[in-house]
Parts: C-alpha cells; structure tokens; sequence
C-alpha cells in the first residue's frame, strides 16, 4: 500500500483498502490511502467510464458486493477523491446511513428500470 501503514488502519478501513484495491488492479495501483472518519479516501486521477475503461462500473459492483458506501467528489482538474465507508448488509444495518444495498437489491432495481424507447 502507497505511503500508509496498514497497521493503523481498523479492520473497516482495511477491508475498504481491499475493495479498492481490487479496483484498481492491486495496491501498487492504488494512490495514496487516507484515513477520513471511519473510512478511507483516495484521490484517483483520470477517466470513470461504465463500458471500455469499465472503471466506475466495476467500483458500483465492488462496493454493493461488499456493502461498501462509495461517495465520489471533485478533487482537482481531472481528478476526483473516491471515499469508502464499510456498512453492514441492509438486513443488518438499523438505519439508512448504517446498511448498504446488496448485489441482488442492484439487479432487482435494474431490472425493474424500463427502456424509455
């Protein structure tokens, strides 16, 4: 992992390094991980794209694998800082900001999506 020690890290923070990076390809791809509150953020430069470079696809489908809240926010030019926040599968969680849809809830609403045509 870039420039932190995973000792300092909880076990959440750690399980959401993980996840990213998987993301990304391994942590030697991974920027640097920051703490921020109870989870991680990262600051990724370049493009998030849902086919060619499926990079955004495949970080909606790691975090509802995982239950992992993803927020995404501008960070600078061509950059966005990506925070992970580890939560509890819905049936678990006791409140809206403590549980995370699963996989199955995904396909579910995706399938429940029409075809405007």
């Amino acid at each position: 992992m870039k420039a932190i020690d995973t000792y300092t890290l909880t076990p959440d923070q750690k399980f959401c390094a993980d996840m990213l990076a998987e993301w990304a390809g391994g942590y030697h791809h991974l920027p640097k991980v920051k703490k921020c509150s109870q989870g991680i953020e990262i600051n990724h430069y370049g493009d998030l794209s849902t086919f060619d470079f499926d990079k955004l696809t495949r970080l909606v489908l790691l975090a509802h694998r995982d239950f992992v809240r993803i927020e995404i926010t501008s960070s600078g030019p061509r950059m966005v800082k990506i925070m992970a926040h580890r939560r509890k599968p819905k049936e678990e969680g006791d409140c809206m900001w403590a549980h995370h849809p699963s996989l199955d809830d995904l396909i579910a609403k995706a399938v429940a999506m029409k075809h405007p045509v």
